[in-house]
């Protein structure tokens, strides 16, 4: 659930940043946000696979 939360806030940003970026005349730097954000997003999203990856690991740990 915090992923999708994550993945809403970041192309919330990008299509607002987007819009402000264009509507100034500035299409580079809605290309770098927009990077920033999928790079942030991937981030929270290794972030959670780690987690329930360790979580496994450690429940397999207390079965033996």
């Amino acid at each position: 659930m915090q992923l999708l939360a994550n993945i809403v806030g970041a192309v919330g940003a990008i299509v607002y940043v987007g819009y402000f970026a264009l509507s100034v005349g500035a299409p580079s730097l809605s290309i770098i946000v927009a990077l920033s954000l999928a790079m942030m997003v991937y981030s929270f999203y290794d972030d959670m696979r780690t987690a329930a990856s360790r979580a496994v690991r450690l429940a397999d740990a207390k079965k033996d």
